[in-house]
């Protein structure tokens, strides 16, 4: 690993936006952009063929995510479910290269829970 003396500081702008629908589904959607992003990057010496990595500053890094989840409860029984997505993307020019990776995520997750009393439940 290689120290880098000429990174500058990364800053992030982020706006979100929660809602609540009669206290049963909830959703949220936001964005982060972030300036000057700190990442790692593997470089080679050309002279030696030695590879190592360093830190550097990417030009942005964006993600934007959406989640939605809700519950409900029919008898002793308690269901709930959630779904969340992100995309995320890493942009800058490096070394006369450009680096433009991106990814979609998604995650969806269930649960039932049942109740066989006030201290009971599975």
């Amino acid at each position: 690993i290689k120290g880098n003396p000429f990174l500058k500081p990364q800053f992030t702008n982020g706006v979100s936006l929660t809602h609540t629908f009669m206290q049963f589904l909830f959703t949220t959607i936001g964005a982060d952009i972030t300036n000057d992003y700190m990442g790692d990057i593997i470089e080679q010496d050309t002279a030696s063929k030695i590879s190592f990595m360093t830190n550097t500053n990417f030009k942005t890094f964006s993600n934007y995510y959406f989640n939605i989840s809700t519950g409900a409860p029919i008898k002793k029984l308690f269901f709930m479910i959630n779904l969340s997505g992100f995309y995320n993307r890493f942009y800058t020019q490096y070394n006369n290269y450009t680096i433009d990776n991106s990814q979609f995520t998604y995650n969806i997750f269930a649960s039932v829970s049942y109740s066989f009393g006030k201290n009971y439940i599975i």
